[in-house]
């Protein structure tokens, strides 16, 4: 299933529309695919399920609904790929008819999942026939990059940081850890001591390990990485802004103890970031701007047109985490004459998230709102479609057949605790063959029979 996540729905489909969706099959497509091997008629038997036959008619419809007119005459074309297309067929027959015989097809679920689908498919329909003025609209050039980064760069700067090697010899009395440490003289001398063993060129790995009591960087040559000035003892970071780089300084004292530094790199003050170091940061900005502007300019008239009020309910924000917090007969929304509850949203929830992201996206803040916001998107979309008859298109019809089919050989899969929902492991190939296994009973529980001719 289609799996929509994010604040504007618009904008997902503006990305897809961007990148190339999968093509479609077109009006042609829904009556006979082009010409079968010269050998076959539409009349041609390929299998039997139970009493009722199986022609070629009936594969090459399959093929039209699946595949597009390019894919499908590439398929006759090749004996090797018709064999398969035809295994997927036979195995798709088998299931789907299971499927329909169990009843899955009038379970609510089910019902739910294929409008929800039907809905995402005619959303994307409208859009993509505005697809080229939404890209236009929403392109970013690198000209808007770089004058952004010209009003932003006062902004976009490092912070003052440093990066050093660092060992710290504790003395008793110090604030972090009293009881610990050694005499001041003590300290002092085995500060001494490591500080010399460097000097003589003795490894950070093996001097700070040997010698330092500062556990979080001990054994990790007492590396410090980007660390921010106002966490560490005023006579380290003074040591740390003027000593040489890239030897080992004198001992400090401090509060804590004795310390020896090697200040690798540093940066004292606030310096702009390097253009091509922020040019994603805001590139991406800018694509999110024009992306909510293309939105608007699109979405605005439609949702006029349509007539989309969102009522206060809708507009209130509730954790998405507690199903009761909104009651399920709540009106959200009227779209075109149809009050959207919040039993509805919950619907749309369910499958625009996978259950193991569900948690992490519903707790975001706003996440509500952005959800129902990309959920009201869709009906507003999917209204103006069936306004301009796309739900009457031979794309759509054919479309809405391949969802059906998939969706309920998702479900009756699921139900079987087969194919993706197996529970069984194994190598690949034993999955493979497992679910060899379980087309072919699948296929004896339908009467599915294969014939020789054409087959």
């Amino acid at each position: 299933m289609l799996k929509p996540v994010g604040s504007v729905v618009v904008v997902a489909l503006l990305l897809l529309a961007a990148a190339g969706s999968s093509p479609t099959p077109d009006a042609t497509s829904h009556g006979l695919a082009p010409p079968a091997p010269s050998a076959l008629t539409p009349e041609t038997p390929l299998a039997t399920l139970g009493s009722q036959p199986i022609r070629e008619a009936d594969f090459q419809r399959y093929l039209g609904d699946a595949f597009p007119p390019e894919q499908v005459a590439v398929i006759n074309a090749s004996p090797a790929d018709r064999r398969s297309a035809l295994e997927e067929y036979f195995d798709s027959l088998a299931i789907v008819t299971k499927a329909r015989r169990a009843g899955l097809d009038r379970e609510t679920r089910f019902e739910k999942a294929l409008e929800l689908m039907e809905m995402k498919l005619l959303a994307h329909l409208e859009t993509e026939r505005y697809r080229d003025r939404i890209v236009r609209e929403s392109q970013v050039s690198e000209e808007d990059v770089r004058k952004r980064y010209e009003q932003r760069q006062h902004e976009l700067t490092e912070a003052p940081r440093f990066t050093a090697h660092h060992l710290l010899v504790y003395v008793q009395g110090n604030p972090a850890f009293p009881n610990q440490g050694l005499s001041d003289a003590e300290a002092r001398a085995k500060a001494e001591a490591a500080l010399a063993q460097l000097r003589a060129g003795k490894s950070w790995h093996a001097v700070a390990a040997e010698y330092s009591d500062d556990v979080p960087t001990k054994h990790r040559a007492g590396l410090i990485k980007n660390g921010r000035f106002g966490y560490f003892a005023a006579e380290v970071e003074r040591a740390v802004k003027t000593q040489e780089l890239d030897q080992p300084g004198e001992v400090i004292r401090s509060v804590f103890g004795y310390h020896v530094l090697q200040v690798r790199d540093r940066i004292t003050e606030k310096v702009p970031r390097p253009f091509e170091e922020v040019r994603k940061i805001l590139t991406d900005e800018l694509a999110q701007e024009r992306s909510a502007d293309a939105r608007e300019t699109f979405m605005t008239p439609i949702q006029q047109e349509v007539g989309l009020h969102v009522t206060d309910a809708g507009q209130r924000e509730a954790p998405l985490l507690d199903e009761k917090a909104v009651p399920q007969d709540e009106v959200l929304a009227v779209v075109g004459g149809r009050p959207i509850l919040e039993s509805d949203f919950r619907w749309f929830l369910k499958d625009a998230l996978v259950p193991e992201q569900r948690a992490s996206a519903y707790s975001r803040p706003g996440a509500r709102q952005n959800m129902l916001s990309s959920y009201l998107d869709m009906l507003v979309l999917e209204a103006e479609a069936r306004k301009d008859a796309l739900d009457q298109t031979a794309e759509f019809i054919g479309s809405r057949v391949s969802m059906e089919r998939k969706l309920l050989t998702e479900f009756m899969q699921q139900r079987d605790q087969a194919g993706p929902f197996c529970r069984c492991g194994g190598t690949a190939e034993e999955r493979q063959r497992a679910d060899r296994e379980y087309f072919d009973r699948v296929r004896a529980e339908v009467g599915l029979t294969v014939v020789s001719v054409g087959a």
